[in-house]
């Protein structure tokens, strides 16, 4: 049977989206009961990217703009499938259709789709559905012609989170805010079904294995779709993460996972874990801090002259520079380095702003001391932390010299060029 499936510009495809997911997450497996395998099975067809989106939270658009009518399903535990050999939808909890065509309103926020798409109106408040509780489940829309199925699709939520919450949510605050000897935590996740606070505990802020402490239940706020709690048993200096329950698109199945905070302050090494932090304790204020005044005018950005300076690389290989603290954020502390005494220069130049980057945490950079590697490391201790280059005919070779990183690699390209 020949399925009229096809890519089109609504179209978000699940390889991409789950990366963006997943990225930063773990699955919890404490619980036996709690298959958490992210093993992701093939998909159904029709159903490999999610091409009917919410335009607001009454109207759901298609490519298909020879619709006659929509459906939407919804599954509670994520069960749900489309069978392109009967062309049903099987294990949904509900489904509502619509038959009735939207009016063009939705154009004005998305004019890029004019033309493009076919928006249908759906009445949840008749059809007595609770939109919101639908939006923490996995949701699927199918387009007909009649009688006949144009396209079979998963769903995407974001217009419609962003009209039932959007308003109440930029009213909060988020993240981990300690007050009056408690910390409130606050997360915005409506399409989560449960969120818990995970304390982590270590014998000291260098011990890197953190000891999980009984979870904290959190409370989900109906009107901004964020989680809330307060609490004592997590103060400044403190690491958490959050455990979430939630249906994932890429897998079609609901997840157990641990994350840390999109909202911290400070995480530790390789962000494993979020950390309390209150930006007015003393310790964290350096002298004359609270006295500190801009030596420019912020008020006219356009006046800014800007220098743009990469973290690392500003002293790295800088002489003048302690050795300890090449390519660190103390580098620029220090007074009398030439480095810095070129930011003076600039500053006499004019230049009124420094630009650091990066300044987030990189997935791809292991953070730990003793993993890291220097250009002017020998390569031998390359080949230590690697030893599949020992098994690599063109450097195993090179494991065995006493020369740098460096010099190892301009060998290995001169010779390349030879």
């Amino acid at each position: 049977m020949n399925h009229p499936f096809k890519k089109h510009p609504l179209a978000l495809p699940f390889t991409i989206a789950s990366a963006i997911v997943l990225t930063g997450c773990q699955l919890n497996d404490d619980s036996p009961d709690n298959d958490t395998s992210t093993t992701t099975t093939a998909r159904d067809a029709g159903t490999s990217d999610a091409s009917v989106l919410f335009a607001d939270a009454d109207t759901l658009l298609t490519h298909q703009t020879n619709a006659t009518s929509l459906t939407l399903y919804y599954s509670a535990d994520g069960a749900m499938r489309y069978n392109p050999d009967t062309q049903q939808v099987e294990n949904a909890t509900a489904s509502v259709e619509s038959i009735l065509a939207t009016r063009d309103n939705w154009q004005q926020s998305l004019p890029h789709l004019q033309g493009d798409v076919k928006g249908f109106d759906f009445d949840f408040v008749t059809a007595n559905i609770a939109l919101k509780q639908w939006l923490k489940g996995q949701l699927l829309a199918i387009a007909k012609d009649g009688d006949t199925v144009l396209t079979a699709t998963d769903v995407q939520p974001a217009r419609a989170l962003d009209a039932l919450y959007a308003e109440q949510a930029e009213t909060l605050t988020y993240g981990a805010t300690p007050n009056a000897g408690q910390t409130e935590f606050r997360l915005w996740a409506p399409t989560a079904q449960q969120v818990s606070l995970v304390p982590y505990q270590s014998a000291s802020e260098e011990d890197a294995q953190k000891q999980r402490q009984t979870p904290i239940k959190m409370d989900f706020d109906a009107e901004s779709g964020s989680w809330h709690v307060a609490t004592t048993a997590l103060n400044h200096g403190d690491y958490y993460r959050y455990q979430l329950s939630v249906y994932h698109p890429a897998t079609h199945r609901i997840e157990r996972l641990e994350v840390t905070d999109p909202y911290s302050h400070s995480l530790s090494t390789n962000s494993t874990y979020s950390q309390v932090v209150d930006l007015n304790a003393p310790a964290l204020k350096p002298s004359g801090w609270d006295a500190l005044g801009a030596p420019h005018s912020q008020q006219n950005p356009t006046n800014s002259v800007i220098y743009e300076a990469h973290v690392r690389d500003f002293s790295a290989l800088d002489q003048s520079t302690p050795k300890n603290l090449r390519g660190k954020y103390l580098a620029f502390t220090q007074n009398t380095t030439e480095p810095v005494n070129h930011l003076k220069t600039l500053a006499q130049s004019g230049v009124t702003h420094l630009h650091l980057l990066p300044v987030f945490d990189i997935a791809s950079i292991n953070e730990e001391a003793a993993q890291r590697i220097d250009l002017t490391d020998h390569f031998s201790t390359l080949c230590d932390k690697a030893p599949s280059l020992k098994e690599t005919p063109r450097l195993a070779s090179e494991c065995g010299n006493n020369q740098t990183i460096q010099a190892t690699l301009t060998d290995l390209a001169t010779q390349r060029q030879c």
